[in-house]
């Protein structure tokens, strides 16, 4: 009896760019699981710093969906090591933070990236979300 391939195998190629578009078709189905297999075995075959940094910031993703915040700020914190010029890893360690009702701390890791990329209009709202949650307003804007 054969199976019908599934996400979660990774490329027949075995390599780097395979693997990791693998994990991204599997992130962009919905199988997390998948996409973590995929973006970590990559890791093992990154070139360089950009590709590291762009994997870890991809794993930070995944485990920010699957509820795993610990595992998402860690990851983040790989991207941040790998990429430090780069504003993703401080977005992911955010949206990481601001999950978890951390929200000075989001706010900060959101500063931390537009001070990188000052022109990002996504990191700018979310900083003022945070910064509005820190105060409680956040919340009352959700309130019937």
């Amino acid at each position: 009896r054969t199976h019908a391939p599934h996400t979660r195998t990774m490329a027949a190629d075995g390599g780097f760019d395979g693997i990791k578009a693998a994990g991204t078709a599997a992130l962009n189905a919905g199988d997390l699981e998948g996409a973590v297999t995929n973006y970590t075995a990559a890791l093992g075959l990154a070139a360089d710093d950009a590709a590291l940094g762009a994997l870890h910031s991809n794993l930070s993703l995944c485990h920010l969906k699957r509820g795993d915040m610990a595992g998402a700020c860690d990851a983040a914190d790989r991207c941040i090591a790998a990429r430090p010029a780069w504003e993703k890893g401080y977005f992911r360690k955010g949206e990481a933070a601001f999950e978890e009702k951390r929200y000075k701390d989001a706010a900060k890791c959101y500063e931390d990236g537009l001070e990188r990329a000052p022109n990002d209009a996504v990191i700018a709202t979310r900083i003022k979300l945070a910064k509005e949650a820190v105060k409680g307003f956040y919340f009352r804007q959700m309130l019937p």
